[in-house]
């Protein structure tokens, strides 16, 4: 299961450069239906659990809180990719290169994003 969302958030998320040269992953949320879809386990408590042990191995929450927020009722839960789940993605794709240089297709700089908003 941990797998799974760690797969998807690793292709679904941008990935930002920051000005230091680090990458971390843009901020991504998932509600619960594409969760059970992801992992194929229609059990809430199962996910939350699974969402918990990616944010206590600092995989899941980048900058903020990973997983469930316990006042959401409607149970969007953050998957936003720390910098150690990209490495540990990279490194899972076979490569033994920075992150900016596997992601250099798609990353955008954070200056890029500050210009959006």
């Amino acid at each position: 299961m941990e797998a799974k969302i760690l797969k998807y958030s690793c292709i679904s998320s941008r990935k930002i450069l920051y000005e230091n040269g680090l990458v971390l992953g843009d901020k991504l949320k998932a509600g619960l239906n594409l969760l059970f879809e992801l992992t194929g386990v229609k059990n809430v408590h199962r996910v939350d659990r699974e969402l918990d042990h990616l944010r206590s191995l600092e995989l899941i929450g980048g900058i903020g809180r990973g997983g469930f927020y316990i006042d959401d009722n409607d149970l969007i839960a953050d998957i936003s990719l720390t910098t150690l789940a990209l490495n540990l993605y990279v490194k899972v794709q076979g490569y033994n290169t920075s992150i900016s240089e596997f992601f250099k297709q798609s990353i955008i700089t954070i200056e890029q994003k500050n210009n959006e908003q």
